[in-house]
């Protein structure tokens, strides 16, 4: 039997085995988009009847959410109903962002009430679009109290330390680069990444 949906005739996408993820039960074209599932058997007159509502409130979503069918008798279509387990048609499943389907519409099929059960689940569907869920990575970042680096620089053939100018620092000799006598690191950096030094306090 002929197909009540299709694009080019009211706009209603049908769908094929090729559109779901049989194993993990889901629709992988629906465009990062929620909506619904409309199941259906062409020769069944309550299926019939319910097209027009269907394809009007698919218009009135408008780019936002979209609803697709399901035609039993499309080749290898009953794989999809088994898979969702549909027993009764039409059946309206609603198909959140990500493709999989959670609650049934239950209620009389007009389109005002597809729209607004669309919208009510659409608003709590937190499911990640046509994305696999990552897991965030919080890293802390510690801060590291480092020691300042001593560069290097070559003089006459050799070399000679590059001393921290600081009056804390002594600048000269064999203790060049090492802190005063009545000084001491405080245990903060500053904004230039070298320790903090301060006096230290007399008891």
């Amino acid at each position: 039997m002929e197909n009540e949906y299709g694009l080019n005739k009211n706009g209603v996408r049908e769908l094929n085995i090729n559109d779901f993820d049989i194993g993990g039960a889901k629709c992988i074209t629906n465009n990062d988009k929620s909506g619904a599932l409309v199941f259906y058997q062409a020769w069944c007159p309550h299926c019939r009847t319910i097209v027009d509502d269907v394809v009007s409130a698919n218009k009135s979503l408008g780019n936002r959410h979209i609803i697709l069918a399901v035609h039993g008798q499309t080749p290898r279509n009953d794989e999809i109903f088994d898979r969702f387990g549909i027993m009764g048609i039409p059946s309206i499943k609603f198909m959140k962002k990500d493709g999989s389907v959670s609650s049934d519409f239950e209620g009389e099929r007009t389109a005002n009430n597809l729209i607004e059960f669309i919208k009510t689940n659409s608003s709590k569907d937190n499911s990640k679009p046509g994305k696999k869920e990552k897991k965030e990575k919080t890293q802390k970042k510690e801060k590291k109290e480092t020691k300042p680096k001593t560069k290097k620089v070559k003089q006459n053939g050799g070399s000679k330390k590059f001393v921290r100018k600081h009056r804390g620092i002594v600048q000269t000799g064999g203790n060049a680069g090492k802190l005063r006598k009545g000084y001491r690191y405080s245990g903060k950096t500053l904004k230039n990444g070298k320790p903090e030094i301060i006096k230290a306090r007399k008891n």
